[in-house]
């Protein structure tokens, strides 16, 4: 016990003499001293080594000789003292010697020796190359096994992120956004490069953080940059980053005529090809085919102006964006995305502003076939031709145009195929489908707004309430102004019972963009909802006088005209829209709806073997049509062939009805239009328990339309039923309040 007693003060006592040794001579204090100016040194390089364009190994070569030189440091002060006279050498006490610190500092010097060879080695061929190595340890040797037990990324890949536009004015994102992406197009091109997928920032997303945009889509190099444009120059500053260090491994100014831009594009694009790929022999291409270049300079930025306007999808700037289109195309009759830009801005005017979706047809067109005789591989061409179906009602092509829009979208810049494609398969009543669609096309983009509008859609569509205002009401927080948003969200206010909600966020967005007939056509809605008929009729007559051919604005007019009673106008209405209407829409929803309008006509005024001819015209093409308005044609076609002596093919309608409720119900749909619906095929198969139970769960997912269950002829079977009654009383009453509240509101504002 007294040995291991002894021991333990032995270590105490040559511990406690060699700190007290270090104290005597000087090591702990010029430690110190050597952390604080090592402190400064690396923060005085880190600030300026850029600015002075040092190379970007030059930081590394500092940070390993500050490392180096510490033990020497160290081991000289053992050895050394700075005093008055000079530099001398430290007096020995009796337990050291001269012998013993010189070999002590022999010892150092070979083990730093040894440690800066193996610096060396790693770094060496980095600095002599001009690039910077990673500041992790060096990849280890075949055979040695992995140093982690997950691979970094590639060192051939790279992210191209959105240049900033840091113009005077502020006014050339869209040419910085273009250039952008045909940077990643360009570079698409390079076999033997990984070229992430756009990654585009929220509006005043902060500083940059390259770690995680690395981390984020697995790439070790980050192209930025900023473009600045006055008058008739350019100034494009680029810089390759690696994402390890963070620092430029390549960086380039162009200062010049703002027509050179196709040229800088070119530069920039090889040079960073170049960098990550010592193989790299040249021959990218503007678009990734010779052909897919414009002409001129003139015609590219014109190009990339209307394709600005074309996202804002107001009235006003699709009508800008198409004749900035015709511009460029008489420019450049040669060059492709003009035409399929045109003829996008043309069948979005339809749904956004006054256009009839014939016409937009008739215009779209041909466009889209020139654009495809010009470049058949051409992505953006292949998405207008997907649109063009969809609006045609031929949802089956549409979504194999979109695919392929996809497929040949090697840099993943045509984001609106995802948008387009998703719309068509949820509008199939494919939720899960749906969704997959919308969370690939956000691993492009995703702050992209019409993808996030969608997405809430989807999740409030399956019962998800939370998610999905939860997103609508944070997209509305960033984009404040965007009626879109406004209105999408108003909607399913008004879906989900929250009408008062949806009354402040539709009366806003007609506020701020009185031009744009859907804003007029979702507060219409809602006052109908409410029963407040004269108000939707003043709202409705100023959505009429800024769009009269708007769909939106000619179907919300019909509902009004229907429930107002006026059936001789809503006569004379969808006459005129079947006239209107192309050959070539024979199979869309839009060409369907006057039919129904018709239908319902023959059926209220008794004439029910020619309303179940209306509505058998569209169950013809009931396949083509979505889920939830299927179920309705076939409803509506069974109450008309039951009270046409037909109780046959009545029985048979209300099954096929049935069918489809229970794939949308498969499909996780929980709004309360769906539960609504499953009221009505309950009532005409008799089963009035079922019916009320389902009608019940309507009013409580949010059914607020107490008019149109009053009216509805295939509920009645409930007329009578004291629950359904009671049920409508409150629907009334809520209404009623929400009304007096809305109603006072107008008149405030007018």
């Amino acid at each position: 016990m007294k040995e291991g007693i002894d021991q333990v003060s032995m270590k105490s006592s040559f511990l406690a003499s060699t700190i007290s040794e270090m104290h005597r001579r000087k090591v702990i204090r010029v430690a110190t001293a050597y952390a604080v100016v090592a402190f400064v040194l690396l923060q005085v390089a880190e600030i300026t080594f850029e600015p002075l364009q040092l190379p970007p190994w030059a930081l590394t070569v500092v940070i390993i000789g500050v490392v180096l030189l510490f033990p020497i440091v160290m081991a000289l002060s053992w050895i050394f003292d700075l005093t008055p006279d000079g530099l001398k050498r430290t007096e020995a006490n009796e337990n050291t010697s001269s012998t013993r610190s010189f070999l002590l500092l022999a010892v150092v010097l070979g083990l730093d020796g040894a440690a800066g060879y193996y610096l060396y080695s790693i770094y060496a061929p980095a600095v002599l190359a001009g690039t910077q190595a990673p500041l992790a340890a060096a990849a280890p040797a075949a055979g040695d096994g992995p140093a982690t037990n997950e691979p970094g990324p590639p060192p051939n890949s790279v992210a191209v992120l959105d240049f900033a536009d840091i113009s005077p004015a502020g006014d050339q994102s869209y040419f910085a956004t273009g250039v952008s992406a045909e940077l990643r197009s360009m570079l698409s091109q390079a076999e033997d490069l990984n070229v992430a997928p756009r990654r585009r920032g929220a509006p005043n997303d902060g500083a940059i953080d390259y770690g995680l945009i690395g981390e984020t889509f697995n790439v070790a190099t980050v192209l930025d940059g900023t473009i600045m444009r006055q008058g008739e120059t350019v100034q494009v500053e680029a810089q390759l980053i690696s994402v390890e260090s963070g620092y430029a491994m390549w960086t380039r100014t162009f200062d010049q005529p703002a027509d050179q831009i196709l040229t800088i594009q070119d530069e920039i694009a090889t040079a960073v090809a170049g960098k990550l790929d010592s193989s790299y022999a040249g021959g990218l291409v503007f678009g990734g085919r010779p052909e897919a270049g414009p002409g001129t300079f003139e015609a590219y930025d014109l190009y990339l102006e209307g394709r600005e306007l074309w996202q804002k999808r107001t009235p006003e700037s699709l009508e800008e964006a198409i004749e900035i289109f015709n511009k460029v195309i008489d420019l450049d009759k040669g060059y492709a995305p003009a035409y399929s830009g045109l003829a996008d801005a043309y069948l979005l005017l339809a749904a956004y502003g006054n256009l009839s979706m014939a016409e937009a047809v008739q215009q779209a067109q041909p466009a889209i076939d020139a654009a495809l005789r010009i470049d058949g591989e051409l992505s953006e061409a292949f998405s207008s031709l997907g649109l063009l179906y969809w609006n045609l009602g031929r949802t089956a092509a549409a979504k194999r145009h979109l695919r392929d829009a996809i497929d040949l979208d090697k840099a993943g810049e045509n984001i609106v195929a995802h948008v387009w494609l998703a719309g068509i398969i949820g509008e199939e009543g494919s939720l899960r489908e749906q969704e997959l669609v919308l969370r690939e096309g956000l691993k492009l983009d995703p702050h992209h707004l019409l993808l996030n509008i969608n997405l809430a859609g989807n999740q409030l569509s399956s019962g998800q309430y939370q998610e999905g205002f939860g997103r609508l009401e944070e997209i509305r927080d960033i984009y404040p102004t965007q009626t879109m948003v406004l209105r999408t969200l108003a909607s399913w206010e008004a879906r989900t019972g929250r009408l008062e909600d949806a009354f402040i966020h539709s009366n806003q967005a007609l506020r701020l963009e009185p031009d744009a007939p859907p804003n007029h056509a979702v507060l219409a809605n809602l006052l109908l909802r409410l029963g407040a008929m004269e108000s939707a009729g003043r709202v409705l007559e100023q959505g009429i006088e800024v769009g009269p051919q708007n769909m939106s604005i000619q179907m919300t007019r019909a509902e009004y005209l229907w429930r107002a009673g006026r059936l001789d106008q809503l006569r004379q209405l969808v006459e005129g829209l079947l006239e209107q209407s192309s050959d070539s829409m024979i199979a869309s929803k839009e060409a369907m709806l006057p039919e129904f309008w018709l239908g319902m006509l023959a059926l209220r005024e008794g004439r029910s073997a020619e309303a179940a001819d209306h509505f058998g015209f569209i169950v013809r093409e009931i396949d083509d049509q979505p889920p939830g308005f299927a179920v309705d044609i076939l409803t509506w076609t069974a109450l008309a062939t039951r009270a046409a002596g037909d109780d046959e093919s009545a029985g048979g309608h209300v099954a096929d009805a049935e069918r489809r409720m229970e794939a949308i119900r498969l499909q996780g749909f929980q709004v309360a239009e769906t539960a609504y619906r499953e009221a009505v095929v309950a009532a005409l198969s008799d089963d009035s328990n079922a019916a009320l139970e389902r009608f019940g769960v309507a009013v409580e997912r949010g059914w607020m339309d107490s008019w149109a269950a009053e009216n509805d002829l295939r509920l009645q079977s409930l007329r009578g039923d004291p629950g359904f009654v009671t049920l409508l009383d409150d629907l009334r009453k809520r209404n009623g309040d929400v009304r007096v509240q809305v109603e006072d509101r107008l008149i405030a504002d007018r």
